[in-house]
């Protein structure tokens, strides 16, 4: 059902003329991520991943992205997750943005000689908000569709902020609760237009 959307999002992306000023969609960023996964019985295990982001417009509207990630649960699972995108903004007035995405993602976790490797596709919608001119806010929601046999899909939502300290530089601060993972996560983020 989902793989209907896909296509039309994308002529959607390719074919929209909408512009606003107020947000860059041409940055690159590094993160730290602390997260918590549930394995059940009111169990969780700590992550922690170390990332770095970007972002670079096609056109007025449709923008490309990608990060990478690595880490390591519990200090003892080493972790490798990238993933790429395409995604479109809307401005719903001059300060807030109405945002799509879309993207691949695929995460590999080894220990030692064993390796199990998971993918998907995310879908995003989100708000963009510009508060005043140093700072923003944001809020999300998004399906991950597992592609891995046995994996089950996912539905998250997050929040945060970005606190400008300069005209190119910002630091962000986000929260994402999902079915199955709770992260924390800090960003520095370099603007480029």
């Amino acid at each position: 059902m989902y793989y209907r959307i896909i296509p039309a999002l994308l002529l959607l992306l390719i074919f929209s003329t909408a512009q606003a000023d107020t947000f860059s969609y041409h940055y690159l960023g590094v993160f730290k991520d602390d997260g918590d996964i549930d394995i059940g019985r009111g169990q969780t295990v700590d992550v922690d991943l170390i990332g770095i982001t970007g972002s670079i417009p096609i056109n007025k509207t449709v923008f490309a992205t990608a990060s990478y990630a690595d880490g390591d649960i519990e200090d003892s699972v080493d972790i490798e997750a990238w993933s790429i995108g395409l995604g479109a903004h809307f401005p719903l007035n001059h300060t807030t943005d109405f945002v799509v995405g879309i993207s691949h993602s695929e995460a590999t976790l080894s220990n030692g000689s064993q390796s199990f490797t998971a993918d998907g596709e995310d879908i995003s919608l989100g708000l963009r908000a510009q508060v005043n001119p140093q700072l923003e806010v944001f809020a999300y929601y998004s399906i991950e569709i597992s592609s891995s046999e046995g994996e089950e899909d996912n539905n998250s939502i997050g929040f945060g902020g970005l606190i400008n300290i300069s005209p190119t530089v910002a630091l962000g601060f986000g929260l994402e609760k999902s079915d199955d993972f709770d992260s924390t996560t800090i960003n520095l983020r370099v603007y480029f237009d």
